[in-house]
């Protein structure tokens, strides 16, 4: 399951991702670029902000074939 739910209402900005940020490292995602994105948007927001990161753990070594 992937998901990600960025929500404005009320001034603050809540983001949700759940079960797959482990997942980003199969895919070709800069974690650290798109973590710092994530915190650019709840400053952008103002005080309040919430993120909230639901995971499982990931296997370790290389992604399965």
């Amino acid at each position: 399951m992937r998901t990600v739910i960025i929500d404005k209402r009320g001034g603050s900005i809540f983001i949700a991702f759940f079960f797959f940020y482990h997942g980003v490292t199969y895919v070709k995602v800069e974690r650290a670029a798109m973590n710092k994105r994530m915190f650019s948007a709840l400053k952008s927001g103002g005080p309040g902000g919430m993120l909230v990161i639901a995971d499982h753990s990931a296997a370790a070594g290389p992604a399965p074939v």
